[in-house]
């Protein structure tokens, strides 16, 4: 299948892997794509204009992040030092942020590089806030069942999601929408 038009920032043609036009690649599509998909069915107020959220955006993808200022009141991108565009700098497992705050977590190949995930997952539901999204995007191998712990030496990551990757969401007390690898996790509670 042949898609001509990017859906993070319209550049038509578009490249097989990487967009011409704000360099996103196709799992940055895809998350935008379910996403928006999602947002206009139950959050319209966010892609109309008619109510700017407050995002966190950990990674910072370039193009993703063009459009996550488009719609927010607030973008916050947040990562490690290391990292080249890192905005502010902390540690997703103790974000320092207050309870309820971002209407929107955006995580993409984020949590499997973090060796205390499930500590990362509740400290996601905690800043989110109530009727809020996080979209948590991770390199799923879907012939692995069980996900599995991976010895440190391996090039940063700490696991291999599997088949169950979505039951740690569910145990933080997020609702789960997946689509293949991409989650839409919705913390319960009022918009």
């Amino acid at each position: 299948m042949s898609i001509s038009k990017c859906s993070v920032c319209g550049h038509s043609p578009i490249g097989k892997i990487k967009c011409p036009g704000c360099g996103s690649r196709r799992r940055h599509r895809r998350q935008w794509s379910f996403f928006e998909a999602w947002a206009m069915k139950e959050r319209p107020q966010w892609i109309s204009g008619k109510e700017k959220p407050h995002v966190l955006h950990v990674g910072q993808e370039r193009g993703i992040n063009s459009r996550l200022n488009e719609i927010a009141d607030t973008c916050l991108t947040f990562g490690k030092s290391t990292h080249p565009r890192p905005g502010v700098v902390g540690d997703i497992v103790c974000t320092g942020f207050p309870d309820n705050y971002f209407h929107i977590v955006w995580a993409s190949h984020v949590l499997e590089h973090v060796d205390d995930v499930e500590s990362a997952i509740f400290e996601i539901f905690r800043i989110l806030r109530h009727g809020g999204c996080a979209v948590l995007d991770v390199p799923m191998s879907f012939d692995v069942k069980t996900t599995r712990r991976v010895p440190t030496s391996n090039n940063t990551h700490f696991w291999i999601p599997g088949h169950d990757w979505f039951l740690i969401y569910k145990h933080a007390g997020f609702i789960v929408h997946n689509k293949g690898a991409t989650a839409i996790c919705l913390k319960p509670g009022r918009k």
